[in-house]
């Protein structure tokens, strides 16, 4: 397999080396760094610590997963990994067990 899962997206979002098919995001000019502020303020202010770090460690994944999509680096790469194999984990267990 040629490529790492994060580099194998085109930056256009055209297809994926590795399975063939279109991923990443088209590039609308939409500048959201505002809106990004003000998400990942919401999370610092949720009150359970370990919900609070869970939260930010999720919100940071999206940030990246967008980010990635459109071509740029990834701000969180090690959270960025474990999230996604975690995720990728709960796709399998999910399907298998016909709950999504």
């Amino acid at each position: 397999m040629s490529g790492s899962p994060i580099n194998s997206c085109s930056s256009s979002g055209s297809v994926c080396r590795v399975e063939k098919r279109p991923c990443g995001f088209a590039y609308t000019g939409y500048d959201g760094h505002k809106v990004w502020n003000q998400l990942h303020k919401a999370v610092k202010e949720i009150p359970c610590m370990e919900c609070r770090e869970h939260g930010t460690n999720i919100m940071n994944f999206v940030h990246d997963f967008v980010n990635v999509g459109l071509g740029k680096t990834a701000k969180h790469p090690g959270n960025f990994h474990r999230i996604a194999q975690q995720v990728h984990c709960a796709d399998r267990i999910c399907t298998a067990q016909n709950r999504c």
